[in-house]
């Protein structure tokens, strides 16, 4: 990875609701990506919608995409905003090494693309579940 570059190819940041903030920024995930040697596809802060909060309470998803006939196998990470009132225990759940290990899951999913574990799409995702968190993989 070239150091002068960003370890994404793409960037996107969702405008953020009323109530909402994010826990940590760009500049903290770059840190993390880079900790971890991984370069992804695409790195995304995004703001659910209230409902979607209370229903899922989604903080950080890492999504691993195999190769098609239509495009390259790829990484995704997404930071979510979060109700304001939670940013700061999040923030400390990520700093604390939540991030971490998400970026430490890409790099071991873009590692070896060709191998069988990435011929099928997988998924690390943490929520906050009464004030902890819980990470399932799929």
């Amino acid at each position: 990875m070239n150091v002068n570059e960003h370890p994404w190819e793409t960037y996107f940041r969702d405008k953020v609701r009323r109530g909402f903030a994010y826990p940590v920024g760009r500049s903290v995930i770059e840190d993390a990506l880079r900790a971890a040697d991984v370069q992804i596809e695409s790195l995304s802060l995004w703001c659910p919608d209230h409902a979607r909060w209370a229903e899922w309470s989604t903080l950080i998803t890492a999504t691993w995409s195999p190769r098609s006939s239509l495009r390259r196998a790829g990484s995704r990470l997404t930071v979510k905003a979060v109700p304001s009132q939670h940013r700061a225990t999040v923030a400390e759940h990520l700093n604390g090494g939540v991030l971490r290990t998400a970026c430490e899951w890409l790099a071991d999913a873009t590692g070896d693309p060709d191998s069988a574990w990435a011929g099928s799409r997988h998924q690390w995702q943490a929520r906050l579940l009464g004030g902890a968190v819980l990470v399932d993989e799929t």
